[in-house]
């Protein structure tokens, strides 16, 4: 008989996410300007998304933009549409995404906290809120359709909590009072040294599952992929509305005198 390979795909995870955390504790612990402290966590994050996630999804730190010229704060991590978005924009270490390609987005603090949960909600508004054009896609049969509009998931990353007990019923509390607030929902996230969360509805009634904390991260990256799977494909982007946009906001040349 043949003997069958095993592979302890817990275990890799937990060692993943061992030397994930010890590196953010370190960036933490010597990092002298807070500003380059998040900048550093935040890089660690997208390193991992980009490790994990399907080539389809590209990850950046960036302002999502609308037909509308309206755009959001800045994104700590948004994850959108590798294949088909039609324009991304790099100017001066700015990234500018169309508003229709996005398919989640991520804050990311050092801590889990009320007010880190009220600003991360917030961020999220500000995207959230932007237009997002449907513009008719053809499919293999000939069909024309468009792609309905999903709402766009969100979270919160974090190395700690500011709670004790981490994720009790204070976290609990300031992650259900963010879906009270228009376009503010929190679905998911993760606290590495304490637990990966996902809140489930049901009828109405919101449940937050949560995982051990040595399972932080396998349970965040399997809850997102989870998320993401019935989502498909973003919505085309109908150019027309983009056009317009330009075309009302540029400077008409002046006409020559004869």
């Amino acid at each position: 008989m043949t003997e069958v390979n095993k592979v302890d795909l817990a275990g890799l995870f937990r060692s993943r996410q061992k030397a994930t955390q010890a590196a953010q504790e370190l960036n933490r612990e010597f990092a002298i300007h807070q500003g380059t402290k998040g900048e550093a966590t935040e890089t660690s994050w997208i390193r991992l998304l980009q490790e994990y996630l399907p080539n389809r999804y590209a990850i950046e730190r960036a302002m999502v933009v609308d037909s509308n010229g309206e755009a959001s704060e800045q994104i700590d991590i948004v994850i959108f549409d590798r294949q088909y978005t039609p324009f991304v924009i790099n100017y001066e270490g700015l990234v500018y995404i169309p508003a229709e390609s996005v398919y989640a987005v991520f804050e990311v603090k050092q801590d889990v906290s009320k007010e880190h949960v009220e600003y991360a909600s917030k961020k999220i508004q500000s995207v959230r809120r932007l237009e997002r054009t449907s513009a008719l896609i053809t499919d293999h049969t000939g069909t024309q359709r468009k792609k309905k509009l999903f709402e766009i998931p969100a979270g919160l990353l974090t190395l700690s909590s500011s709670w004790s007990p981490a994720l009790g019923d204070s976290f609990e509390t300031a992650i259900k009072k963010s879906w009270k607030v228009e376009q503010g929902k929190l679905h998911l996230g993760c606290v590495l040294s304490e637990g990966g969360f996902r809140v489930v509805q049901d009828e109405g009634d919101l449940t937050i599952e949560k995982s051990e904390s040595d399972a932080s991260l396998m349970y965040f990256l399997m809850s997102l992929f989870k998320t993401l799977q019935p989502l498909g494909t973003v919505p085309a982007v109908d150019m027309d509305e983009y056009l317009r946009w330009i075309e009302s906001t540029s400077i008409k040349p002046r006409k020559h005198d004869t």
